[in-house]
């Protein structure tokens, strides 16, 4: 089995509609870079370095989705469940196989398997997102490709 690398998250979705298709149909794995979108859903202020640029463009998305944690039926707090949510959705898309995340932090490297662990989410929470995406895009004016 031949395996690629793309990215795929709540902030950047291009890649389901375009290359997954492809990939399932000649039973191609995937490995998706960057599910948690560079923690779209902090403040850039708080991103350290150079991973302030590389969360600008998610972040941006993130915010033009105006995605809520209670419309998703979570709490607002604590922050981290946008973390828990983001890794769940990549994790709910068919033909994503294994979802790549970096981290520093060991804290967040165990929160991340307990949320892996919790397994996909609902289909219509994963409708939702999809929805608050497609209608940011459209909103915007603006083609969203897929962010590298």
């Amino acid at each position: 089995m031949a395996v690629i690398e793309t990215s795929v998250s709540i902030c950047d979705q291009a890649n389901i509609d375009v290359v997954l298709p492809e990939t399932r149909q000649h039973k191609i794995g995937v490995l998706v870079k960057r599910p948690i979108a560079n923690a779209c859903w902090k403040n850039l202020s708080d991103q350290r370095g150079i991973y302030r640029g590389y969360a600008e463009p998610y972040t941006k998305r993130f915010a033009e989705m105006g995605l809520h944690l209670s419309e998703l039926g979570y709490a607002e707090t604590p922050p981290s469940s946008w973390a828990e949510i983001a890794l769940r959705f990549i994790l709910s898309i068919p033909g994503v196989n294994c979802a790549l995340i970096g981290t520093t932090n060991p804290q967040n490297a165990v929160a991340n398997l307990a949320a892996a662990g919790l397994g996909p989410l609902p289909p219509e929470t994963v409708e939702k997102i999809r929805t608050c995406f497609s209608q940011a895009q459209a909103h915007s004016g603006e083609d969203w490709p897929g962010l590298t």
